[in-house]
């Protein structure tokens, strides 16, 4: 396991620390990508110098490089700030600094799950190697000795706090999703792309649960395909649905329910032209199934 120490603002971490989330969203304003983590690996949050404590951690699930506006409409307070006038004022605050502007930035989001925190009393001190002049965070491995015993401190801790359901962190664990963290995962997955109609205009984009939760179907990227918002409607409400060859089927009720219609008719038949390259991300043809038996309206 590898786990990244983030160098954390005071005010998102008490936010973050109070409102007790399922996931949170780590950002930066930079668009620099965050490639040091895999799904499951330790995110700890370290406060700025001169405070060179560990206060505590999440579970990382996806990064990605969101408008700001979107990162706010899918996470809102879960950025660690109450309000967006507030959450666009830091980030322009931060580029202008930089000499970097724009009305609606680009900005990096690192999703994590399931985040923790220490009781005040037994915070974590930063490891020895920690340099206090680290401006983003630092890297370790749990196959090296300093690393090894980062994440035991980690473990001990979560394992005396097990009796208010903090979660113990194990090697290779894959996380548990947030609404968040779905949505971020199957835009990236989707590289921003209508499956159907290969849209890129992020703003009329949306994301769709395959198989509802309502109806038993999980937070997973291969239970998830990113749709633009017309034709998320008529998925949602059984007037479209792609079958187990990813090929799309449009109900014949579209049109004698509506007197209309004929714009889509060209999708009928029509193989998906944007999927997840990863394998693994892939719809999963047990949650097409379903759709096509259970909302499909024939």
């Amino acid at each position: 396991m590898r786990i990244f120490v983030g160098v954390a603002d005071a005010q998102m971490i008490e936010l973050f620390r109070r409102r007790n989330y399922d996931e949170v969203n780590f950002w930066t304003p930079s668009t620099a990508g965050f490639k040091a983590l895999k799904p499951g690996d330790l995110f700890l949050f370290k406060m700025h110098a001169p405070d060179e404590r560990i206060v505590g951690g999440g579970y990382f699930a996806r990064s990605a490089v969101l408008p700001m506006d979107l990162a706010w409409h899918v996470f809102g307070q879960k950025n660690g700030m109450r309000s967006y006038e507030a959450f666009a004022e830091k980030i322009r605050r931060y580029r202008t600094k930089n000499r970097i502007s724009a009305e609606n930035p680009q900005i990096g989001c690192i999703v994590l799950t399931q985040p923790f925190f220490f009781p005040e009393d037994d915070l974590l001190e930063a490891p020895a190697d920690w340099n206090r002049y680290i401006v983003r965070g630092k890297t370790y491995d749990t196959q090296e000795e300093s690393g090894r015993r980062l994440y035991e401190e980690v473990h001990r801790r979560l394992v005396d706090m097990a009796g208010r359901e903090a979660h113990v962190p194990e090697e290779d664990e894959e996380p548990t999703l947030g609404q968040g963290a779905f949505r971020v995962s199957v835009i990236e997955a989707y590289g921003k792309q209508c499956a159907i109609s290969g849209e890129r205009t992020i703003p009329v984009l949306d994301t769709a649960h395959i198989r509802p939760l309502a109806e038993g179907g999980p937070n997973q990227v291969n239970n998830g395909i990113l749709l633009r918002a017309d034709l998320k409607v008529l998925f949602v409400n059984g007037y479209l649905t792609v079958d187990k060859d990813y090929v799309v089927r449009i109900s014949r009720r579209l049109f004698s329910d509506y007197g209309g219609g004929e714009a889509y008719r060209a999708y009928d038949g029509q193989s998906l032209v944007r999927l997840p390259e990863n394998i693994v991300e892939l719809p999963a043809r047990e949650f097409l199934e379903w759709h096509g038996k259970h909302v499909f309206l024939g």
